[in-house]
């Protein structure tokens, strides 16, 4: 083992707070990403890590009651130890040329979503999907990193304008507009609602609002739409892929087999001819504020856009 990573796991090992007893007490372990260089004939070799910050690291209690610990990523608290497992390759901009845009798996809070956390700061539980204060939701800061010479880099510059993506771990980077600086679609988890970041030229995504330009798409009684924004012709528009229930899940009068294998008849398109540079922009913290304001709503907060 490196030294300089055994020195960095050591300062881990003291990173503690006192307990009511006066016990020194640590909670969870901690993530970070490896590079690791390929050796013909040999095999694999550690080639550099990145592991964050020991003053990144912070304690709270989770919504069972149990002592854990989180980590600020982007001055944004996450609760969780999922993070690191989204990778992609960007040219977000190319004088810096290829990154590694990093994404975890872990949950953060909609109001003030970047804010310290008291050390008494305890996750709500929540009994319904009604929004509650304090309750976790996936809001996800987005990290980059440059490889050089066989070391990781964190980025500064952000990837993403207030750089967090709301349950959108799915991430398709590709030059859109053909300016030479790579754009992002993306695909959300549970109820699927695709979002579409356009490059602003310095590298950095900013958010199309694609609630405002979202058609109305055809539904039938079954009514669960997902949607997801993709360049199709590669020409600087952005259509729209929708469909209504997915391969496990087919009505009976579509009459198609269970076999889990999606067709043509499956899914829907609806093509634009607006270019996308011309499509109206928001920022992420007006996104998150219009899911939080929707969720108040005495309804089920997954039906808001997001």
């Amino acid at each position: 083992m490196p030294n300089s990573l055994a020195n960095h796991l050591k300062d881990l090992e003291n990173f503690t707070v006192f307990g009511a007893s006066g016990d020194q007490i640590v909670y969870d372990s901690v993530r970070g990403v490896s590079l690791w260089k390929w050796n013909p004939g040999q095999g694999f070799e550690l080639s550099d890590y990145y592991i964050p910050p020991v003053a990144d690291y912070f304690h709270y209690t989770d919504e069972f009651g149990n002592q854990a610990t989180g980590l600020y990523q982007k001055e944004v608290p996450q609760f969780g130890k999922a993070q690191y497992h989204f990778f992609k390759q960007a040219v977000l901009d190319p004088d810096e040329g290829p990154l590694l845009v990093v994404q975890g798996e872990t949950s953060g809070l909609l109001e003030d979503y970047k804010r310290t956390i008291p050390a008494d700061f305890r996750v709500a539980a929540s009994t319904s999907d009604a929004y509650e204060a304090n309750t976790l939701y996936p809001l996800v800061p987005v990290e980059a990193f440059f490889i050089s010479d066989g070391k990781l880099t964190l980025r500064e510059k952000p990837v993403v304008e207030g750089d967090v993506l709301f349950n959108s771990s799915g991430m398709h980077f590709r030059d859109i507009n053909g300016d030479g600086f790579d754009d992002l679609v993306t695909i959300t988890g549970m109820k699927v609602q695709g979002g579409a970041y356009l490059n602003n030229g310095e590298g950095v995504l900013q958010r199309i609002d694609t609630t405002a330009i979202l058609p109305e798409l055809p539904r039938t009684s079954v009514g669960n739409n997902a949607h997801v924004f993709w360049p199709l012709r590669n020409n600087g528009t952005l259509d729209v892929i929708y469909m209504e229930v997915g391969a496990s899940a087919r009505p009976d009068y579509w009459a198609l087999p269970e076999d889990g294998i999606f067709r043509a008849g499956d899914l829907g398109v609806i093509r634009s001819n607006y270019d996308v540079s011309a499509l109206p922009l928001t920022t992420v913290e007006s996104a998150v504020n219009a899911f939080r304001e929707c969720a108040q709503a005495p309804t089920w907060s997954w039906v808001c856009a997001y």
